[in-house]
């Protein structure tokens, strides 16, 4: 069996033999759920269809990422494959407990340009967002379980993650998160803003187990507020990439410091 399925940012995966039992605390799923995500090095390549408001389908793209999830602290590169226009853009993220997150983006062809970006928006013109793939609302304090829920046929516990105060420029101020009793798996998530709008829906819509009988994602959607869906799959990947020691070289950089 492919073990690069094992993936998709390492987002959506379960553990087994870790059912949640009935004296759990969210806190303590949170723990499980972050250490599981732990990588020194990972690589993914995705194929996303983008639909409009009307079921139109927008030219599907190809976008390739490496990232390294260590204690406190996540790190995501993402690259345009295709098509053209997004070839030479080159994003870095970054998020951590108890640091804000940040993000840069590099492009151009011959003179190399970076610039801050905003960590919240949208990749590539799609629903294909790096807060969403890094996850930062499990480092935050409040955190609830708030009741149980069937989603697709699958017994979750819903855990509901505040944060106050919201960051300077921060938008997303609640997460509600839909984790697989059994396998601590999340099959939904949803994102509020600090007006109680929905902004976006995360599904995961295909699965397949890995030798070690975990779960994990293979392919998903995000719906977002303005009706646009994108969906996302892995086609290829590498659980165990070495990352080289400027692969987060933009992170450490100001724009004027970064050289082509």
């Amino acid at each position: 069996m492919p073990r690069y399925f094992m993936l998709i940012f390492l987002l959506m995966i379960g553990m087994v033999g870790s059912a949640v039992s009935a004296e759990e605390s969210a806190q303590n799923i949170i723990h499980r759920i972050l250490q599981h995500r732990l990588s020194q090095g990972f690589e993914v390549r995705m194929n996303i269809e983008v639909f409009d408001a009307e079921n139109q389908r927008q030219q599907p793209l190809k976008v390739a990422l490496i990232g390294r999830y260590v204690e406190q602290q996540q790190q995501l590169l993402i690259r345009g494959i295709t098509p053209a226009k997004y070839t030479h853009q080159i994003y870095a993220a970054e998020v951590g407990k108890n640091q804000p997150p940040r993000m840069f983006r590099r492009y151009g062809v011959e003179n190399h340009s970076v610039e801050p970006f905003n960590i919240e928006s949208p990749l590539f013109d799609s629903g294909l967002i790096a807060y969403d793939m890094l996850m930062p609302w499990w480092y935050w304090h409040d955190q609830q379980l708030i009741g149980n829920q069937m989603v697709n046929g699958h017994d979750c516990i819903v855990i509901q993650s505040v944060e106050q105060p919201l960051l300077i420029g921060q938008e997303i101020h609640r997460v509600i998160s839909y984790i697989d009793r059994k396998e601590l798996f999340p099959w939904r998530i949803e994102i509020f803003n600090n007006e109680q709008q929905r902004l976006r829906t995360l599904e995961v819509q295909q699965v397949m187990r890995l030798e070690s009988g975990a779960l994990t994602a293979k392919a998903l959607t995000v719906e977002q507020f303005n009706h646009q869906v994108s969906k996302i799959f892995i086609y290829s990947g590498d659980e165990h990439y070495l990352i080289q020691p400027e692969s987060f070289s933009i992170l450490e950089s100001t724009p004027q410091e970064v050289q082509p």
